[in-house]
């Protein structure tokens, strides 16, 4: 495993985790991400709406999770195991159409645990919602 993160290993790491497990039936796609930072987007389809035709809160939830993830795993080593351990959303808007934008800044970057705030915005640029999370090392890259 390479030992620092390069824009080429980021895009092939996370092809997988955004294309074909739960994050890609939701419809995430990254935009960018490095160290203390994500960005990801999410074009709102109606699979994703929720009854009353707005874009169901568990969307907004997986995405400001998985971009706080995101940046959180290419801060530590190619090889590092992340998992989430607390989050918090605060619901600003609800939408219909468009896209959501999200971005991922650190508040905390630590040994074992880091703490992320991720803003989650329409492309009109309407604020849509605000979230903070921890995420914990649960096995450290290998040692070379």
């Amino acid at each position: 495993m390479a030992r620092e993160w390069t824009p080429d290993l980021i895009r092939q790491q996370f092809a997988r985790r955004l294309g074909t497990l739960f994050n890609g039936h939701v419809g995430l796609e990254l935009v960018e991400a490095g160290k203390g930072f994500a960005r990801l987007r999410l074009p709102i389809r109606d699979e994703i709406l929720q009854p009353t035709g707005i874009v169901h809160g568990g969307a907004v939830c997986t995405m400001a999770d998985v971009t706080a993830g995101v940046a959180a795993h290419v801060s530590y080593p190619p090889g590092t195991d992340i998992v989430t351990v607390e989050l918090k959303v605060n619901f600003i808007a609800g939408l219909r159409e468009g896209v959501l934008l999200s971005e991922a800044k650190p508040l905390h970057i630590g040994r074992r645990t880091s703490v992320w705030e991720v803003r989650v915005n329409h492309d009109s640029g309407r604020h849509v919602a605000f979230a903070s999370g921890t995420f914990m090392v649960v096995k450290e890259a290998p040692a070379e």
